[in-house]
């Protein structure tokens, strides 16, 4: 099994996870770089791949949603850093703030923000968040027919939708399968087995491509 795709900065120094057994097996943490393609063990991860919600790389250190638990992997030593009891999904800005959203009293509250949840569509998980620091903007992957993608304003404490799915597209609620990335002005996101973009004010969504084998995206790397 081989999935939880991500990078460093700059995008071109890649990460993934690769285990036996269809993901009951811990997996081993793969480095490839986009100018050589010879993937190499730099680690492990001490938890089954199926049991893993996500997989990022932020500034040296690996972070992995185990369960609610939110790990880090630093120098090969793993550690908690937060085991709220329904932590979902995390984002992880430059100078190492961790942002985390979570299921409370019928909303999802993003820790680090002033972010509660929208009233509207409280009971819809948040399921991947995406920190713009240029921005100071949230974007959220947001499970409402679809992968529902919208962004939080940290300076006017305002949500907006940029993209709205109604139910239209193939999607998966499955642990680790839903990802949504910034980029320079554009929002990549998936749908399942599609990856999407749209831009930053919601004009100009599109579809850039589809697998053609039965596997979900689980991860995007956008390269400068």
């Amino acid at each position: 099994t081989i999935g939880n795709l991500t990078s460093n900065a700059s995008g071109d120094t890649l990460y993934f996870l690769q285990s036996a057994n269809n993901g009951t097996a811990s997996p081993n943490i793969m480095m490839t770089s986009i100018n050589n393609i010879n993937p190499v063990v730099v680690g492990s991860v001490p938890c089954a791949q199926t049991n893993l919600k996500q997989f990022k790389y932020f500034n040296g250190n690996f972070y992995y949603l185990k369960g609610d638990d939110l790990m880090m992997i630093s120098n090969g030593s793993p550690s908690i850093v937060d085991n709220n009891a329904s932590n979902y999904c995390f984002s992880v800005n430059s100078s190492g703030t961790v942002y985390i959203a979570h299921y409370s009293n019928g909303y999802f509250p993003i820790t680090g923000t002033n972010y509660t949840g929208n009233s509207a569509n409280q009971y819809h998980y948040l399921l991947d968040i995406d920190f713009s620091e240029s921005e100071n903007r949230m974007y959220l992957w947001r499970d409402e027919s679809g992968g529902y993608i919208a962004y939080f304003d940290i300076n006017s404490n305002g949500e907006t939708m940029l993209f709205d799915p109604d139910g239209a597209y193939q999607y998966s609620t499955s642990n680790g399968e839903q990802v949504v990335r910034y980029h320079d002005g554009f929002i990549y996101f998936n749908q399942g087995k599609s990856l999407f973009s749209v831009q930053n004010d919601g004009s100009n969504s599109r579809i850039i491509s589809s697998s053609n084998d039965e596997y979900n995206i689980t991860g995007i790397v956008i390269v400068d």
